[in-house]
């Protein structure tokens, strides 16, 4: 009884350590004014630039490998979610076809990774990661990600 109550006390400690090593890294605003600025980036690069849909191109024929229906419009969905989590979303919301607004639902929370807050708080803190390796990261996601919802939602869901 005795050695569960130090684990729990030793446990205690770890995480207040941990915790107060953290918000020793961030400064009180760093987040909130990184975040917002990436955020409005990350929507003018999808809305009025045709950056994402050079950088999709060849997400397409894999997207239609996978019989996604508008795989034009999906693929760029999939590199946005690079840039936010709700970016996706947002760009498939007009989408009849409801397995692809599944899909990149599905991948844009599996992604993970996203430069508007998780990325920058992976930079800001002691983990050792730089863009590229995020960058590597996101995208190796992705790939994983990508058959394993397919299959899911033409064998399951649709």
């Amino acid at each position: 009884d005795s050695d569960d109550g130090r684990i729990f006390d030793d446990l205690e400690r770890f995480t207040a350590q941990i915790e107060n090593r953290v918000v020793r890294r961030l400064q009180p605003n760093f987040l909130s004014s990184f975040s917002q600025p990436l955020k409005l980036a990350g929507l003018i690069l999808a809305t009025y630039t045709p950056i994402l849909q050079w950088l999709s191109w060849p997400l397409v024929p894999l997207l239609e490998l996978f019989n996604l229906p508008d795989a034009e419009i999906a693929a760029p969905a999939l590199i946005a979610g690079f840039l936010d989590m709700f970016l996706p979303a947002l760009m498939v919301a007009n989408i009849d076809a409801e397995i692809t607004r599944f899909v990149i639902g599905v991948i844009s929370l599996t992604q993970l990774i996203y430069m508007s807050e998780v990325g920058i708080l992976m930079i800001k803190c002691e983990i050792p990661l730089r863009f590229h390796h995020l960058f590597i990261i996101f995208v190796l996601r992705t790939l994983i990600g990508l058959p394993i919802v397919f299959a899911f939602a033409h064998w399951v869901v649709y």
